[in-house]
């Protein structure tokens, strides 16, 4: 790694103890990533073997709407910490930022369950799920968001002081609890969905425990002055959502749009069938995971136009190398991935190709918006993203059936394309600023200094 950034000019990034540094958080990350990514696909693949199609659809449906729940519950604030608090280096007015950030996440999260109620209860009943399926599903789904919307504020602050391996061991403890529950059943007593969703909440709760625990040594978790400072970052904090809150609601609603379709016509074996499949999209959480709690973050808090040209260069590579990798796997060896599935998913082979295809793209856009978004890097054009999405979605609605699983795939793959062209402009401008800002600023110190 030394020798690399030598050749292409950033040799003062390139000391030894800085790629030491460098790869033993790596190696780390990777060792506690990899094992908690392989207990994760291991608990769902056995979810997805045990329940039959119906109850896999109830219990993929439920996981939506908690993902759903919680992304609106956030709407910029995770973004608008990470972009203030890479420049606060005071533990006081960290916890500030935190208590903050947590003030504004818990009045979101009242809006989000009142608003998107109606919606869960209308999804479910589309499906043929009773009342008190029903119910029992959405007091899962608040009570766990409850938790995942306090764990991510956590997580935010933990990972701006760079405690990545801590937090990947907290989550290892918890996949752990996770797979001892799961498994046990499916051995003692056999696993059904009310069960598994359970062990979800129980999971989120030991989650919460140990990320407050570890958080303590950074924040003053109890409370804080509420002076100028505190409502200042509340201020910043809220211009983030003003910016944000629009993308985040239809960003968030793309992400489970598959669902949205499948549940108007009624297709719950295609519910099913897409969320079995995407256990095996799962495989980039790991380097998205990387690519997010690592380099963004150092991405974010690198203030060098070249360093951050070379990082996010790398970062990019990176996650295209891999979605090429992971596809050409598919193509060559589906029908042994799908049998890990089970015989109730076989035949699946051009269904399991699009989802991987879909993942590739998804994670490269999402890995360019949280670097341009974190950075703060907001043009005026940020709202293209909705009405280019949009049309394109209206002209492939106009000239496809979807009433299928395969076709409602290939409606989501054209639909990611436009995003990551967006996204992947976006960025590009949002760089050319910054540089070009500072040049301007750099001659100006140096007019100064003359």
């Amino acid at each position: 790694m030394t020798t690399l950034l030598q050749k292409i000019g950033l040799s003062r990034f390139a000391t030894e103890e800085k790629t030491s540094y460098w790869a033993k958080l790596i190696l780390n990350f990777f060792s506690y990533r990899t094992i908690n990514q392989a207990i994760t696909v291991t608990i769902g693949i056995l979810i997805v073997r045990a329940l039959t199609k119906g109850d896999y659809a109830f219990y993929v449906l439920t996981n939506s709407f908690i993902s759903i729940f919680t992304l609106l519950s956030d709407s910029g604030i995770s973004i608008g910490m990470m972009a203030i608090g890479s420049g606060i280096n005071k533990k006081k007015n960290f916890s500030k930022l935190v208590h903050a950030g947590n003030s504004i996440r818990s009045k979101f999260f009242l809006i989000v369950v009142f608003a998107v109620s109606p919606i869960f209860i209308w999804a479910f009943f589309k499906n043929e799920f009773s009342l008190f399926q029903i119910a029992f599903a959405l007091v899962i789904t608040i009570a766990n968001v409850f938790f995942l919307i306090q764990n991510g504020l956590y997580k935010a602050a933990l990972n701006l002081k760079e405690q990545y391996v801590n937090v990947e061991k907290i989550d290892l403890k918890v996949n752990l609890l996770r797979l001892i529950l799961i498994g046990g059943a499916l051995i003692l007593l056999g696993l059904n969905v009310i069960y598994a969703l359970v062990v979800i909440i129980l999971a989120s709760a030991v989650q919460f425990f140990y990320y407050r625990k570890q958080i303590k040594t950074e924040v003053n978790l109890e409370t804080v002055e509420k002076d100028s400072v505190y409502s200042g970052y509340k201020k910043e904090i809220t211009k983030f959502i003003r910016r944000n809150v629009a993308n985040a609601i239809f960003y968030t609603l793309q992400g489970q749009l598959n669902y949205f379709i499948l549940s108007y016509f009624h297709n719950t074996n295609g519910i099913a069938e897409v969320g079995a499949l995407s256990r095996f999209g799962m495989i980039y959480v790991v380097l998205g995971s990387f690519c997010t709690t690592v380099l963004v973050t150092k991405i974010v808090k690198s203030q060098e136009p070249k360093k951050i040209f070379y990082l996010s260069f790398i970062t990019m590579a990176i996650s295209l190398g891999f979605s090429v990798l992971v596809t050409l796997v598919a193509f060559y060896f589906s029908n042994l991935l799908l049998l890990i599935l089970g015989p109730m998913y076989k035949g699946l082979n051009n269904e399991l190709l699009l989802i991987l295809l879909i993942g590739g793209v998804t994670n490269l856009s999402s890995i360019l918006s949280k670097i341009y978004l974190n950075k703060g890097w907001l043009s005026n054009f940020w709202w293209l993203y909705i009405p280019i999405t949009l049309c394109t979605q209206i002209i492939l609605v106009s000239i496809m059936n979807l009433k299928s699983i395969y076709s409602v795939l290939i409606f989501n793959w054209f639909s990611e394309v436009p995003v990551l062209l967006f996204n992947l402009t976006l960025f590009g401008y949002g760089y050319y600023l910054y540089k070009k800002k500072e040049k301007m600023n750099l001659n100006l110190e140096v007019k100064e200094n003359k």
